[in-house]
């Protein structure tokens, strides 16, 4: 059995020391899979290739799940079918219903036997080895899977193209495909596919990051002719912003200035008397403003111009507007339990602002017809990250969309950074990384209670730095703070 505590820190160590760590595996439970994914982050920061988490770890994932899947094919042959033709095809549909009914079962049976799965990964000057043995021989239809879904992935030009992959491919083809186009496009040559003895060995090379590679230059010059369109803040905006941050202005003086634009006035009422502010007993802008303070202020303004200027040209749904609120509020509550209160406000701005990008990307999918094939790609499999397919068709997930949308209207840098790293928060940098970590796991909680998420994809250093190591505990942060944001 894993103990993510000790051995985590244990393989981490030797990661970092250039010694080869090796992972056994039999079946996929959450704990394992955390597991290795954590590893494989460790591995990519200690690299400089952070950038690259999200794509490997949906490879990762594939490989995993395609290995443990032949070894859950055998043991249902041997204990439920009596039978060793793995490729009769009456046995395959019998076996794929054993996996959607009684799954349970078929992994408590696979766990008695000796773990058969191998992870392992060696850093080296070039960057990071990784290879995963598999437990089994494949048969004769799985290794023509493997070929034909790889080759389908080469020479893939676009998620579109995979979208068309014959019916004879069963998913866990299409994912491999899908997987290998996806490192493909991340600059990684793609998955070596060997036999070694009676077992399958999948290896994938990941070179080191180079201080003069642009990665920026992967971004479309339509997407950041887009973004570049995009109008500057209004007048009054810039001059309230510019008041916030000069040292000689106090809240007096930035309330007579709100007062002079309804609309702001309007917003900076409504904050300061929603949940976590005064609670709908203020009605006067001075009030208002000392009750939010400089930063609150400062954040609400950058929010109201982003998303007016962004609402009048692409439209803002109900939902693009709600998640970020709920992020808010758990950001600033998480700052607070934490005993992170000098941080409280960034939070709270940053969670307001942390999914802009996605109004931009969204747009640009739709006009390029990329987003049909990120929407059907993404049902294949749940481990399938979304974040991962944008950038995939995109060049840039939305959270890099959102820092430059961020560093084009002058955000303070801590706040662009907060944006970026709110899916990847091992990437900040090391001082601002507390302002990461809260906005990320912020984030993480409120998909949980929206279910679009799970635990075990958290990543296990932001859970210890929260002190979560149990489901059950990040189920209970989960739902106090959902039950703080719905009283409000």
């Amino acid at each position: 059995m894993i103990d993510l505590a000790r051995d985590f820190a244990r393989l981490t160590e030797k990661l970092k020391n250039s010694k080869e760590i090796s992972i056994p595996l039999q079946s996929l439970e959450s704990e394992e899979e955390i597991f290795a994914n954590g590893l494989v982050t460790k591995a990519l920061a200690y690299i400089g290739q952070i950038r690259l988490e999200g794509t490997l770890h949906l490879a990762v994932a594939e490989l995993l799940s395609n290995a443990e899947k032949a070894l859950l094919k055998r043991t249902f042959a041997e204990f439920f079918a009596n039978t060793a033709d793995y490729d009769n095809p009456d046995f395959l549909k019998s076996f794929h219903r054993k996996l959607r009914e009684d799954l349970r079962s078929l992994r408590a049976i696979l766990k008695k036997s000796k773990p058969s799965i191998e992870v392992n990964m060696k850093i080296q000057a070039s960057g990071l080895s990784l290879s995963i043995l598999t437990g089994s021989m494949p048969s004769l239809q799985e290794d023509e899977f493997i070929h034909r879904a790889m080759e389908a992935g080469l020479r893939a030009k676009s998620l579109a193209d995979l979208e068309a992959l014959p019916d004879t491919i069963e998913a866990e083809g299409r994912g491999l495909a899908i997987s290998v186009f996806s490192l493909k496009s991340a600059g990684i040559p793609g998955i070596v596919y060997a036999l070694q003895g009676d077992r399958a060995c999948f290896s994938i090379s990941v070179p080191a990051h180079r201080p003069d590679e642009n990665f920026l230059s992967r971004i479309g010059s339509d997407l950041i002719g887009e973004i570049q369109s995009l109008p500057a803040f209004p007048d009054t905006t810039r001059k309230l912003l510019e008041m916030c941050n000069s040292p000689d202005t106090d809240l007096k003086s930035i309330a007579l200035e709100i007062g002079r634009d309804a609309a702001i006035a309007g917003e900076v009422i409504r904050v300061a008397n929603s949940g976590g502010f005064a609670g709908g007993r203020v009605a006067d802008i001075a009030e208002a403003a000392k009750i939010l303070g400089m930063s609150n202020i400062t954040g609400l303004l950058m929010r109201s111009a982003a998303y007016a200027i962004l609402d009048e040209r692409y439209g803002v749904t109900e939902e693009l507007l709600a998640h970020p609120v709920r992020v808010a509020v758990y950001s600033r509550t998480l700052a607070r339990k934490y005993k992170l209160s000098a941080i409280a406000d960034q939070a709270y701005v940053a969670g307001l602002l942390h999914d802009i990008g996605k109004i931009v990307l969204v747009h640009h999918m739709k006009q390029t017809g990329s987003l049909s094939s990120v929407e059907k790609t993404s049902r294949f499999r749940d481990r399938r990250s979304q974040v991962n397919l944008e950038e995939i068709a995109c060049g840039a997930d939305h959270a890099l969309i959102g820092k430059l949308l961020g560093e084009k209207w002058n955000f303070p840098d801590e706040l662009c950074m907060a944006i970026g790293m709110h899916h990847s928060p091992l990437g900040a940098p090391k001082e601002p990384r507390k302002l990461a970590f809260v906005v990320y796991m912020a984030n993480a909680l409120a998909d949980y209670e929206e279910g679009q998420t799970e635990f075990y994809s958290v990543e296990p250093e932001v859970l210890a730095f929260f002190n979560i190591a149990t489901v059950q505990a990040f189920q209970m942060l989960a739902g106090s703070l959902n039950s703080e944001y719905s009283s409000t």
